[in-house]
């Protein structure tokens, strides 16, 4: 077993990494380009060497995030591949990691442990945007909670930016009640380009479960309600309706942007829908499709999640498109680790 170094400069700094493994891709730069080389007449990884591998391209990802990338349209924040695959339309939904992100309400309407690394391309470009987060909730706790860490490369109106978000959302249900809230707070660190502005800001949130059996949630967000004066994060106003409990196959995702909340005639022309078909058989794929309309323009979303080895590990991927222009779309993949909670009458797999 040979040892193999390589290194990447990246701003005038070395890193150097050391894998100990053969016949696995290795990388070096070259005029600050990534070239790719492939040992040869070695023999395959063990399992024990898949494992490193896939730590090996996590790290590249996120330091390779650092490298000049298409920026990603502002309304297109890097989540799981589950909601972009379902139109980002998953503020009601209480199954997902990406609730970290869109509402803190809805951790408490979950059952499981959930984690999830999404990594980002637009327009076939490097990746420049990436999230993590992580989920923690079980039936039978007052309060829970959710960690997330999202950096975007993105633009919106006034222009290019980079940005860091650490989250850290709080949430609460009575035992008895079919009523959560929550807030985030979240700092945040943005930069147009000139030097790097840091800030404090706060989502709130609410879900409400209308009817169990047939899973109907009604959630309501304003995120960045509270904070810093920050450019590209302003208050943002959401309503949204999910459809679809864990015995149903079918979900159905309704968002909409409030951009008047308060005007009771006001109509929003910014929503998504979406949908999500579970499969029948417990290891087969999942299947997501959805729609966005964004400042009267119109992308097609679709996703597809499969299991991998163990229920509990799934691979995702999402794309999303816009018609009449075949350069547009955006890829999104995640790996993500769920681990449904048990309750003391029935315990799962793992309680808390």
């Amino acid at each position: 077993m040979e040892s193999i170094n390589r290194r990447l400069r990246l701003f005038g700094s070395k890193i150097v990494f050391r894998i100990s493994r053969a016949g696995c891709p290795t990388y070096a730069s070259q005029a600050g380009r990534l070239t790719y080389a492939r040992n040869v007449g070695l023999s395959g990884p063990t399992p024990e060497q898949v494992g490193g591998r896939l730590y090996a391209i996590i790290a590249l990802c996120v330091l390779h995030s650092a490298l000049i990338a298409a920026p990603f349209p502002y309304h297109l924040p890097p989540l799981s591949s589950a909601s972009v695959g379902a139109g980002l339309a998953t503020l009601a939904e209480g199954d997902d990691a990406a609730t970290v992100f869109w509402n803190p309400a809805g951790i408490a309407l979950m059952n499981q442990m959930s984690a999830q690394l999404t990594v980002t391309s637009f327009e076939g470009s490097k990746p420049a945007s990436w999230s993590v987060l992580i989920a923690n909730s079980a039936h039978g706790q007052a309060s829970q909670f959710g960690l997330g860490f999202v950096r975007r490369r993105s633009s919106n109106a006034g222009g290019e930016f980079t940005s860091f978000e650490v989250l850290n959302p709080l949430a609460y249900r009575g035992l008895r009640s079919n009523i959560a809230w929550g807030f985030t707070p979240k700092f945040v660190a943005e930069n147009y380009g000139d030097n790097w502005v840091y800030g404090m800001k706060i989502d709130l949130g609410v879900s409400m479960q209308t009817h169990r059996k047939s899973g109907m949630v009604l959630a309501f967000a304003m995120q960045n309600a509270i904070g810093s004066n920050l450019r590209a994060f302003q208050w943002d106003t959401w309503g949204g309706i999910k459809s679809g409990s864990e015995e149903n196959r079918l979900r159905m995702y309704m968002q909409v942007r409030l951009d008047k909340p308060f005007k009771l005639d006001y109509i929003s022309e910014n929503y998504r829908i979406g949908a999500r078909l579970m499969p029948s058989d417990p290891i087969g794929p999942e299947v997501r499709a959805g729609l966005i309309r964004e400042r009267g323009i119109v992308q097609y979303t679709a996703g597809l999640g499969y299991p991998m080895g163990k229920k509990s590990s799934l691979i995702e991927y999402a794309i999303i498109m816009e018609p009449g222009d075949k350069n547009s779309f955006a890829h999104f993949l995640t790996y993500g680790y769920h681990v449904r909670a048990g309750t003391p009458s029935n315990p799962g797999r793992m309680s808390w």
